[in-house]
């Protein structure tokens, strides 16, 4: 489910505490739905809180994190950017990406 609340910034402060893993995406898209399913998943195995965001319900919060595309996937750590994707990405290549943003990031 993505985020369609105008508070979705305060969901966000999880983001501040942990590992979390920002999904930026549009409501009525189907290749948005399909990812922020998928990362949901790939973050729960990780254990890294995933919050799908919808951009044209909480666009100051994609204009604060520099959405300017989506889908997008933004990992922070501790409130602070830490890597990020652009587009679809497969289940094996998001965990991939993640397992390695996640070890990079511990540096």
């Amino acid at each position: 489910m993505i985020l369609r609340s105008p508070y979705a910034a305060d969901n966000a402060a999880v983001a501040r505490k942990a590992d979390c893993l920002l999904i930026f995406g549009l409501t009525w898209s189907t290749i948005g739905k399909r990812l922020a399913e998928r990362a949901q998943r790939v973050a729960a195995r990780r254990g890294v809180a995933a919050l799908p965001i919808d951009v044209e319900a909480s666009p100051e919060l994609a204009r604060r994190h520099r959405v300017m595309a989506v889908p997008l996937l933004l990992l922070l750590r501790d409130g602070r950017e830490i890597d990020r994707r652009l587009g679809e990405v497969g289940e094996r290549d998001l965990d991939d990406w993640l397992a390695q943003a996640l070890e990079e990031g511990r540096a």
